[in-house]
């Protein structure tokens, strides 16, 4: 429904979930394909030969998902027609498909979910290159819910080896309205014990020069061609502070 779509869409906005492969996917956060080869009409196999507890004969549930989304499964088989292309159930819902090319069944991955292998006609043997193939699109929780580590950019490390710049999941559900995410540390650092060595102007500014740089840092490993700039007077404009107790705000000068 148009509403649920827009839905997952402010989710995804609200999270800062980046939209993979093509630009309106705001959907689906990774992609696999599973291979069900064909069967012989009178065996018993079922596809947990083929995917393990992923086709288990009394189905699964993709416990990881995000609750809020969508699992899309296409069919890309190369069968004859002869075959029998098996079936994909839902047994909560009481509903089950035939797996035609290029079909997609839209669902919820926290539901059971099942399904049964391609066969062959009675009699006949299983040719080598029929299989089933169906591309599946989903959303893991922790990226399409924020609750994973985010890999940023390149980051210095110590012995002169680099490492990754990551965000944590409570870098990434921040809000902005509440100090409930604020981190401590026993170690000194500027962000909480600037204050003792700086007025309130000179803590700030230090602040947000700091911020400048690792903003240039990072974009700095941007590919080339965006030719990306960032405008340093502009951004630290964005930034302001409270300078009496009748509320009246700064903001950081140029630098």
């Amino acid at each position: 429904p148009p509403e649920t779509i827009d839905i997952i869409h402010q989710h995804a906005s609200m999270l800062n979930i980046p939209p993979l492969g093509v630009p309106g996917n705001f959907g689906y956060q990774t992609m696999q394909v599973n291979v069900a080869p064909a069967v012989p009409f009178e065996s018993e196999a079922s596809l947990e030969d083929s995917l393990g507890e992923f086709g288990a004969r009394g189905g699964h549930r993709d416990k990881k998902d995000s609750p809020g989304r969508y699992t899309a499964m296409t069919m890309a088989s190369k069968l004859p027609d002869t075959y029998l292309l098996g079936k994909f159930y839902i047994p909560r819902l009481g509903i089950h498909f035939t797996l035609r090319n290029f079909d997609t069944v839209n669902f919820c991955g926290l539901n059971v979910h099942g399904g049964a292998p391609p066969r062959a006609p009675p009699g006949e043997e299983v040719q080598n290159d029929a299989i089933r193939l169906t591309i599946i699109q989903y959303p893991p929780a922790a990226m399409g819910d924020g609750l994973g580590h985010l890999a940023v950019a390149a980051w210095p490390g110590a012995g002169g080896k680099d490492t990754v710049l990551k965000m944590t999941a409570e870098m990434q559900n921040l809000d902005v309205e509440s100090r409930r995410h604020r981190a401590f540390t026993n170690e000194a650092n500027f962000a909480q014990d600037g204050q003792v060595v700086n007025d309130t102007r000179s803590h700030v500014t230090f602040m947000a020069h700091l911020l400048l740089l690792l903003a240039i840092w990072i974009t700095n490993q941007l590919p080339f061609v965006y030719q990306f700039r960032i405008d340093s007077d502009r951004f630290l404009s964005a930034f302001s502070f409270q300078v009496d107790n009748q509320g009246q705000r700064e903001a950081v000068g140029p630098w």
